[in-house]
């Protein structure tokens, strides 16, 4: 006998690989690339079956307890943004990531250990054992053949009523696993099993995401109860609109969108949850129920009982306490006088901020608009790098999802801080495949980028093995994790034919869709269109198969291409690429590059994209232009102008010291050599720092005072703060020879 790894059946050797019950054959894989293979023995027990689910934190997989004989499920500790497996079990942890990896480990292990403890509860997974293998660990759990909440919403969404009944249920759950300090961390209507009672049982934990997984998300490194509460707003509405909604401020459009209405205590407990207000299951639970307590009056009720539980006990006499109170007033007014005096000589060293002079202390970015991020770090006198932008499902478009420089860092000014600044999901368009075999159009799916494509098989009339619907619309422009479900034709009727009854097909090319339908029930055929873009007016028909007077059956299905007018293409984010790199892809789309404008840039690098005409996601047609803006880098200009600044503003702080030209205006002291100790007078480097010190207009104009040693010696000692452009000695030299500036020393 062989025991199935897909379906866990056993089942006699002469089947050989192929299980005659679920159709599995041993040795294809048809899940992750990265999970573990089929038939992989763990912990000397339990053999590895096909998987379940993947997510980016972990691997469920299918198995079998070979102890007890049993079917479980595995769970595999596998965080994506840590760590990676070649072709063995052992998983390869990035160094950079490697305390990121352990402490979702750890994570993993206690709470799946916890979790054991709820054995007890129906409405909770159960969980059998927790172990450490391959670098990593699994946890072991019961398996049902059950049915999703997910499963449930395929057959339609729910009212109101229906929906809170199932929140309540799922609420309970919930909080079961909090009084064992579990969150769940992952609540989706696939977290759930639905039973044949209307009870749901709660399963696929993953909270240690919120340590080990890609920053950005809320409550990073902090995962508690208000990221159930906001999983548990998200699941609600989506029983009742049938859409993912993320966002509070996006609620009542989503649910407008949906024709979906909400009592106004549910309405206002969802926005305040999907916008991360609510903190805790009670205030969520308080909203729904319209009984919302201002936490002003709790937090005086709580403070006030406090005071009085913590007086009782002690039976401190009313006049001690007036003491003790005046004791403790002198000694906090000398801890202030003290305090005050230590501050004044704290702020002579290190400025008001209370930081060296020139340094700054790095503040969160995170979740922050980037536009509004670089406007904040300038305030700070930081610099912000734009140069890293990745796509993110978790991150909305534009927002930072990582910064280089923890929060609390003390950098210099003008620092450059680089950020990861999300892209949002990555989008693919639908293609057309409505009328295709089987096939060829999960092939084009793929090709689109496509990969979570489920199937749904019907016996609704059509042509057999051919896709009658698609869950999303053909030639819209959406995120490739989107979840595609294909409607598959299986009623063989389409098979069956009538020899005794056989007609021409009609020649339908350059028919409208309309006049080819009825052409075809004309003759006793059905029609099966498919759609293709062309340059051709929509609707006209452009191929037919079987062709025209071409012999068959009748209630024989014609498949006709209808065009659907120019395609549409959705432009991609090029910024921040190279020139080439963009050009390639705005290529690649089937566009052309335009007008190449060059500016400088403080925050992208030479030789990078800055702006392109057509924004990400708008729609083009195929030949249109793409104008690109790319950086020449930093403006060589600001830079000199700053410099120049900081030299001029050092070589003309004095301009008063100027008024030694009395000193010069002697000339017959120079005539005695012994007098020299003048110089005193000139010593004095620091008063030196102005250019007018140079001038000494009435000098000029007398002759024979012009040829003064110890002017010279000034000069040459006053020569080195003088380094200034050729342009600034020019219009010195101007400023001399005018008759005003020889007037003025003289008034």
């Amino acid at each position: 006998m062989r025991r199935c790894l897909n379906c866990m059946k056993e089942y006699a050797e002469e089947y050989e690989d192929k299980c005659p019950y679920c159709g599995y054959v041993h040795g294809v894989t048809r899940e992750a690339d990265m999970g573990l293979m089929p038939g992989t023995i763990l912990h000397s027990r339990y053999i590895v079956g096909t998987v379940i689910r993947v997510r980016d934190v972990d691997i469920c997989y299918r198995g079998w307890d070979a102890i007890f004989d049993r079917q479980v499920r595995i769970q595999e500790y596998f965080p994506r943004y840590c760590a990676s497996r070649g072709g063995n079990p052992q998983m390869t942890i990035y160094e950079s990531r490697q305390e990121r990896f352990q402490e979702g480990l750890q994570a993993f292990i206690h709470e799946s250990r916890e979790l054991i403890r709820a054995y007890r509860e129906p409405d909770v997974i159960t969980y059998c054992a927790c172990f450490e293998e391959n670098r990593t660990a699994y946890a072991i759990t019961e398996a049902r053949e059950l049915q999703t909440l997910g499963d449930r919403l395929a057959d339609g969404r729910l009212s109101e009523s229906e929906a809170l009944t199932l929140l309540r249920k799922a609420w309970e759950a919930v909080e079961k696993c909090h009084e064992l300090g579990v969150s769940h961390g992952m609540l989706d209507p696939e977290a759930f099993w639905y039973t044949g009672d209307g009870r749901l049982i709660l399963k696929d934990f993953g909270s240690w995401r919120y340590v080990c997984g890609e920053p950005g998300i809320v409550n990073y490194d902090n995962p508690g109860p208000e990221t159930d509460v906001y999983g548990l707003a998200k699941l609600f509405c989506c029983l009742v609109s049938g859409r993912e909604i993320l966002e509070g401020d996006r609620l009542e459009q989503e649910l407008l969108l949906s024709q979906t209405g909400l009592s106004r205590n549910v309405m206002t407990a969802m926005k305040h949850a999907l916008s991360h207000e609510t903190k805790s299951m009670r205030r969520f639970q308080e909203e729904l129920n319209g009984r919302v307590t201002r936490e002003a009056e709790e937090s005086f009720s709580r403070n006030r009982n406090r005071r009085r539980d913590l007086r009782k006990p002690l039976g401190i006499p009313k006049g001690a306490v007036i003491a003790a109170a005046a004791i403790a007033g002198v000694l906090l007014v000398l801890m202030i006088v003290i305090g005050v005096g230590f501050l004044r000589v704290s702020l002579k060293e290190t400025g008001e901020t209370g930081l060296q002079k020139g340094t700054v202390r790095m503040i969160n970015v995170v979740n922050r608009d980037a536009d509004e991020a670089e406007e904040a770090l300038k305030d700070l006198g930081l610099e912000m790098s734009r140069e890293r932008m990745e796509y993110s499902d978790e991150v909305g478009e534009n927002v930072i999802s990582y910064q280089e420089k923890p929060v609390g860092t003390l950098l210099d000014a003008g620092t450059e801080i680089v950020v990861h600044i999300s892209k949002g999901s990555e989008k693919g368009v639908i293609p057309r495949v409505r009328g295709l075999a089987r096939e060829e159009g999960l092939e084009r799916l793929a090709e689109a980028g496509f990969e979570n494509i489920q199937m749904k098989e019907s016996m609704d009339e059509g042509v057999y093995n051919h896709i009658l619907e698609i869950s999303q619309m053909e030639g819209a422009n959406v995120a490739l994790g989107t979840e595609i479900m294909v409607t598959v034709c299986m009623n063989e009727a389409s098979l069956d034919g009538d020899d005794s009854q056989q007609v021409k097909a009609p020649d339908l090319i350059g028919m409208d869709r309309a006049e080819a339908g009825a052409a075809l029930e004309k003759k006793g055929l059905k029609l099966n269109p498919v759609e293709e873009y062309s340059d051709e007016p929509e609707g006209r028909v452009l191929a037919q198969e079987p062709k025209a007077d071409e012999i068959v059956n009748r209630d024989t299905y014609v498949t006709v291409t209808v065009s659907i007018g120019p395609e549409k293409i959705y432009m991609k984010n090029v910024l921040l690429m190279s020139l080439e790199e963009a050009t390639e892809e705005i290529e690649t789309l089937g566009l052309a590059v335009g007008t190449v404008t060059e500016t400088y840039s403080d925050s992208v690098a030479s030789g990078k994209v800055i702006t392109q005409s057509i924004a990400q996601d708008e729609a083009a047609l195929r030949g249109d232009s793409v104008d690109l803006t790319v950086s020449k880098g930093k403006n060589p200009a600001k830079q000199t102008s700053s410099v120049k600044k900081s030299t001029t503003t050092a070589t003309t702080a004095a301009p008063v010291t100027t008024a030694a030209p009395e000193t010069t205006a002697a000339p017959e002291t120079t005539a005695a050599p012994e007098t020299t100790a003048a110089p005193e007078t000139t010593a004095a480097p620091e008063t030196t720092v102005a250019p007018e010190t140079t001038v000494a207009p009435e000098t000029m104009a007398e002759p024979e005072t012009t040829i003064v040693p110890e002017t010279t010696a000034v000069s040459e000692a006053t020569v080195l703060p003088f380094t200034i452009e050729a342009s600034e000695i020019t219009e010195t030299s101007a400023a001399v020879e005018s008759p005003e500036s020889v007037d003025s020393p003289m008034s």
